[in-house]
C-alpha cells in the first residue's frame, strides 16, 4: 500500500465516530495493509506460532498480536487516544521521545499514524519480545520511509528492560493484556516503565478500571473498583508498595441470593478516547454465578493479584474444599455435542470460579482453547463470554451450537476433533 492510499485509512479510522459499522472496513484494510508489507499474517495457522512465558505473564505470539489489530473498536480507540497524547505533547520543535512497549508485528497503535505524519518532532524506541516482530516492524518502517523517527529497536522483556540511565519518556505505550487484566503482563509493565517517564509524562493507556458487581436480571449493584491502574498506582507498586494489588472487598445488604458476581473493565486510553464495556475483547464482563460464590450480604471476600506465569485477580469465596482433591477432564472427553476439550475447558473455568487450580491443569491448555475457538470460528470475546455466563455445560454447548451451526453434523464434529488433536500433538513435540 502506498501511502497516499494509506492516509485516507488513518484519517477515517482518527476521525471517525467510535462505532464498529464505520471502521470495521478501514481497520481491515489498514491490517491487510501491513500483513503485505510486513510479511505477518493474522490468518496463519497459531500452532506455528508460538507465546513467551515470561516471570509476570505471557507475551503472546506474533499472530495472536497481528489477530489483536482486527477487533475494529479496540484499534481505533487506541489509535485515536495514541494520536491524541501525541499532538497534546507537540509543542513546537520540542523533540517529543515516546517508548512502545509490546509493539507485536505491526505496531498499529503507532506506526501508520507517523507515517501518516512523518514531519512530527518524535523519536520513537520500539519494543518488543519477539525478535521476528521486530523484524516485521522494522520493514514497514522502511516502507514508509519513517527510518527518521525511530531512536531504538529493543528485543527485551518489558517487565524488567532498563534503558540508559539518561532515557526519558513522554509517552509510554503498552497495550498487552487482556481483559480483568489477566494472563498478559500489562501490570507489570507499567511498573517497570513508569520509572523511565518524564514528570509530565503520559501512560497509555491511562486508566484501566476492574470493578465488582451484584447482577441480576436488568440490574447490577456496584460492590467496589477493586483495581484502577493508572500512573499513580504503577508508581506505587514501582516502589514495591503492593496495597493496590490485594485487598478485601465486602457484598453490601442489596445481595440477593440469585446474584451472580460478575467483574467489568473499562478502558480509558487517554482522556475522552475510552472502550466501554462489550467493545472489544479487552472490555468483556465475566460472571461467576451464584452456587460458585455462596456470597452474603456483609461477606467478605479477600482479592489479590498472582503470577502464577499467568497474571490474574484471585477472588477467595466461600467455597467446597472438597474440590481440592479433583482433576480435570481429560482433553478426549465429550459432552453431548461430541467435541473433544469442551468438558475440560468449561470445567477449568469452573475451577477458575472458585478460584482453584486443577492439580491436572496443562501449559497446552490455554493453546487448546484457541485452536477450538479458531476450528469453531468464533471470536474469543464471544467464547469466553458464553463460557463464564453458562450455568451449566448443557447451556453452554447449546450456545455454542447457536454460534456454530456445523456442530450439528457428526462429520464436521470429528474433522474438528482430528484437527485439534493434530494442533496439540504438534504443539507438544
Amino acid at each position: 500500500m502506498t501511502l497516499k492510499q494509506l492516509q485516507p485509512l488513518v484519517a477515517t479510522i482518527i476521525a471517525a465516530p467510535v462505532d464498529a459499522g464505520v471502521v470495521k472496513q478501514p481497520i481491515h484494510a489498514l491490517v491487510n495493509a501491513l500483513e503485505q508489507e510486513s510479511g505477518v499474517s493474522s490468518q496463519a495457522d497459531m500452532n506455528t506460532s508460538h507465546g513467551t512465558y515470561t516471570e509476570h505473564g505471557v507475551a503472546i505470539s506474533p499472530v495472536q498480536a497481528a489477530r489483536c489489530s482486527l477487533e475494529p473498536l479496540r484499534t481505533q480507540v487506541f489509535m485515536q487516544g495514541v494520536a491524541a497524547a501525541i499532538n497534546d505533547k507537540v509543542h513546537g520543535d520540542k523533540v517529543v521521545h515516546i517508548l512502545y512497549a509490546g509493539t507485536g508485528p505491526f505496531a498499529t497503535l503507532l506506526l501508520p499514524y507517523l507515517a501518516c505524519h512523518p514531519e512530527l518532532p518524535v523519536r520513537v524506541t520500539l519494543m518488543d519480545i519477539h525478535q521476528e516482530n521486530i523484524e516485521a516492524v522494522k520493514k514497514l518502517v522502511a516502507c514508509w520511509h519513517i527510518g527518521h523517527l525511530v531512536s531504538e529497536y529493543v528485543v527485551a522483556d518489558a517487565t524488567c528492560w532498563q534503558p540508559d540511565a539518561q532515557s526519558r519518556f513522554d509517552i509510554v505505550i503498552s497495550e498487552t493484556m487482556t481483559a480483568l487484566l489477566r494472563r498478559e503482563p500489562q501490570v507489570w509493565i507499567f511498573k517497570n516503565l513508569v520509572r523511565y517517564l518524564q514528570a509530565q509524562g503520559v501512560l497509555i493507556p491511562q486508566v484501566v478500571s476492574l470493578r465488582a458487581w451484584l447482577e441480576r436480571a436488568k440490574e447490577r449493584v456496584l460492590i467496589d473498583e477493586y483495581f484502577r491502574l493508572d500512573k499513580a498506582a504503577a508508581q506505587r507498586l514501582a516502589r514495591d508498595d503492593i496495597t493496590d494489588i490485594r485487598g478485601e472487598l465486602v457484598i453490601p445488604a442489596q445481595h440477593q441470593s440469585d446474584d451472580h458476581f460478575t467483574l467489568t473493565t473499562d478502558i480509558q486510553v487517554y482522556n475522552h478516547c475510552v472502550l466501554s464495556e462489550g467493545q472489544s475483547s479487552l472490555t468483556v464482563p465475566f460472571s461467576v454465578p451464584p452456587h460458585a460464590t455462596c456470597l452474603f450480604a456483609g461477606a467478605h471476600v479477600p482479592f489479590h493479584y498472582a503470577n502464577p506465569r499467568q497474571a490474574d485477580f484471585i477472588f477467595d469465596f466461600p467455597h467446597d474444599k472438597r474440590l481440592a482433591a479433583h482433576t480435570l477432564p481429560s482433553i478426549n472427553d465429550c459432552a453431548d455435542l461430541g467435541l473433544i476439550y469442551i468438558k475440560r475447558a468449561f470445567a477449568q473455568c469452573l475451577w477458575a470460579k472458585q478460584n482453584q487450580q486443577p492439580r491436572s491443569l496443562s501449559p497446552c491448555d490455554w493453546q487448546g482453547e484457541l485452536f477450538l475457538t479458531q476450528a469453531l470460528g468464533i471470536p474469543l470475546d464471544i467464547w469466553f463470554a458464553n463460557l463464564f455466563n453458562a450455568p451449566d455445560l448443557a447451556s453452554f454447548e447449546s450456545r455454542l451450537l447457536q454460534c456454530c451451526p456445523a456442530l450439528l453434523c457428526p462429520q464436521q464434529v470429528m474433522e474438528m476433533n482430528r484437527q485439534l488433536l493434530a494442533k496439540l500433538h504438534r504443539q507438544n513435540e
